[in-house]
């Protein structure tokens, strides 16, 4: 009876070490890998103020290719990163409208709103960077190859630094489940979206394991994530007509599902929404401007791991 107990309780243990599952970042990193992400983003945005809706529509795609280079001496590695392709397709209040191909980017359009977003994607669009990555692959240092960005308005100058390229990497790894889960299962992260000129959004949100499904003819893993809360926070930028002084925001919905691929360790297709209102207020030449926001979000990526 003893050793059928034992039996019982050693098996009862095994099915559930079997069930918990790893879902952590961890890419093949041998010299040569490419890692190939396309993502694509759509905001839809209405702004009141003074009772006038000002509404914003942005459509972007982007493919980003990352090539792992030599190891270093830590146990991490180095990678070189840009973009394939860049894409942009934005309608603007005023009836302004910027449409932006890396494959034909063409020249500055007339309008001089316009032509400064025109001319910071352009200049963008052929940049190339490198990163130095942790044994952890948490980034730890970022560089543009051939240098600082040039050439663009001082309004972008944030969303031009290095130190953007290494947030965005540290963030993709940081959703990631550090520690195996169940079905059912969930954790929490706090993340920094940005938003472009210096404004982001830190959000709560919730990750939830759901288990195997097969996706596309893969055995692939399925989590679960929604936004919890939001957060609007504005770095100090000078060259802004108008900045953000207050603001007080409620998620309205948020749904999104990630897809785990046990085989390349990476979430390989993603696809989450959120919609946020509330009150903001515009600060202009001194004088405040109390209005109202309605923003959703939009992002999709895929994600493939090439061996040398």
């Amino acid at each position: 009876m003893l050793r059928l107990l034992s039996c019982v309780v050693i098996a009862s243990v095994a099915a559930s070490a079997e069930a918990q599952v790893s879902l952590n970042y961890s890419p093949a990193v041998t010299e040569g890998t490419k890692i190939r992400t396309e993502m694509e983003v759509e905001n839809t945005q209405t702004m009141t103020i003074a009772g006038m809706a000002l509404e914003t529509q942005a459509n972007n795609f982007a493919t980003i290719v990352t090539t792992i280079d030599k190891p270093t001496d830590s146990g991490g590695y180095t990678s070189t990163g840009g973009y394939e392709v860049l894409q942009a397709d934005l309608s603007l209040p005023g009836g302004f409208k910027v449409q932006f191909n890396s494959n034909n980017p063409g020249e500055a359009p007339a309008n001089p709103q316009v032509a400064m977003i025109h001319g910071m994607l352009k200049a963008m669009a052929p940049a190339k960077w490198s990163l130095e990555m942790g044994a952890d692959h948490k980034v730890l240092k970022a560089e543009f190859i051939d240098g600082p960005i040039k050439g663009v308005s001082d309004i972008f100058k944030h969303d031009l630094d290095p130190e953007r390229i290494k947030e965005r990497g540290n963030n993709e790894v940081f959703i990631y489940a550090t520690e195996p889960v169940k079905p059912g299962e969930s954790w929490t992260r706090v993340e920094k979206l940005d938003l472009g000129s210096g404004q982001s959004f830190e959000l709560e949100r919730e990750y939830t394991y759901v288990g195997p499904e097969e996706k596309a003819g893969r055995k692939l893993e399925k989590v679960t994530v929604a936004v919890k809360s939001v957060d609007l926070q504005v770095a100090d930028n000078p060259a802004l007509p108008a900045k953000v002084s207050e603001s007080e925001l409620k998620v309205e919905s948020s749904e999104g599902t990630l897809w785990y691929d046990p085989e390349q360790k990476l979430y390989v297709d993603t696809d989450q929404t959120f919609r946020v209102k509330g009150s903001i207020t515009l600060t202009i030449n001194g004088m405040d401007l109390p209005g109202e926001l309605d923003l959703t979000m939009k992002a999709k990526s895929k994600s493939s791991v090439t061996a040398p």
